[in-house]
């Protein structure tokens, strides 16, 4: 179902179809149009893209995934790396250890805010033997933001399209005047480049708090869309829905059929539910005292 209908059963409490999916793809890569697009649209699955509208046509790059590339690119004699307070050790050279150390400082980053931490992974990129801006100027065409042109030819062809803000921020981060603007100016540009209602955003990585949510109803968004990893049920905000993620790695048909209808997170909340009453329930060690025997004289 289109997400327009979903969001409509929601408000309305009207039930859907049993098993009734919506796909959201909080994408804006060149790669969709030859790749996911078409496949979605040999099978009829209607889909609704996700636009950070500053970053459309244009090569600039998630701060995150500079950051990541700047920690796996960081000299061999690197022994640490400070962000904002916080010093962290750089502890091996492979893939695993850099990820880790590419959590924590991301971490460390989102909460440094949008401006701080833009700074902080300035810095850090100057650390790196190389910058994914360099890289992806001279290799990587595919890894480049889809332009308006291709939002024009996939719209031709049934696609819907939605807000991902304009600069990709950390909304509940920000002063609610600039929260107002990234929602505003990003609604606006998408409708002045499709010429169709934009009516649903998905908060740049799940991230919103009430403030956020109010103002976006108040500019004109029907619906938004977080990280909350369950199925929509009848009731829930407009404004906070929750999605069921699907990780990039292959899936079977069984595990993505146990995802869409909740059955992996309700088995993961029961594992970490019977993990917590374990680790509740530590044995202790009963210590008895020897017997004396009184009938044996001292």
């Amino acid at each position: 179902m289109a997400i327009r209908g979903q969001g409509a059963n929601v408000r309305a409490f009207r039930v859907p179809k049993p098993s009734t999916v919506t796909l959201t793809l909080d994408v804006a890569g060149a790669a969709v149009l030859p790749g996911a697009w078409p496949i979605l649209k040999k099978h009829g699955i209607p889909a609704t893209f996700f636009l950070p509208t500053g970053f459309i046509g244009t090569d600039r790059v998630f701060w995150a995934d500079r950051l990541d590339y700047a920690v796996q690119h960081l000299a061999s004699g690197q022994e640490s790396v400070t962000v904002g307070p916080q010093e962290y050790p750089v502890r091996g050279d492979d893939r695993h250890a850099r990820g880790k150390l590419f959590w924590q400082l991301k971490g460390e980053c989102m909460a440094l805010g949008q401006d701080r931490g833009e700074q902080a992974v300035d810095a850090i990129e100057e650390l790196a033997t190389s910058k994914l801006t360099d890289f992806l100027s001279q290799n990587a065409d595919w890894a480049r933001f889809m332009t308006w042109e291709h939002v024009r030819v996939m719209q031709t062809q049934g696609a819907a399209f939605g807000s991902h803000t304009v600069e990709h921020g950390l909304l509940d981060k920000l002063p609610l005047e600039d929260v107002k603007n990234e929602l505003r100016h990003s609604k606006a540009e998408i409708e002045r480049r499709t010429g169709s209602p934009c009516s649903f955003l998905v908060y740049p990585r799940g991230q919103h708090n009430k403030h956020v949510a109010r103002i976006a109803r108040e500019v004109g968004y029907a619906g938004g869309l977080t990280t909350v990893e369950r199925t929509a049920q009848l009731g829930d905000p407009a404004m906070t829905l929750p999605r069921i993620g699907v990780p990039s790695r292959s899936l079977r048909s069984a595990d993505l059929l146990a995802r869409v209808n909740g059955l992996s997170r309700a088995m993961f909340s029961a594992r970490t539910a019977l993990r917590r009453k374990k680790k509740r329930a530590k044995p202790t060690l009963k210590v008895r005292k020897p017997r004396v025997n009184r009938s044996v004289p001292l």
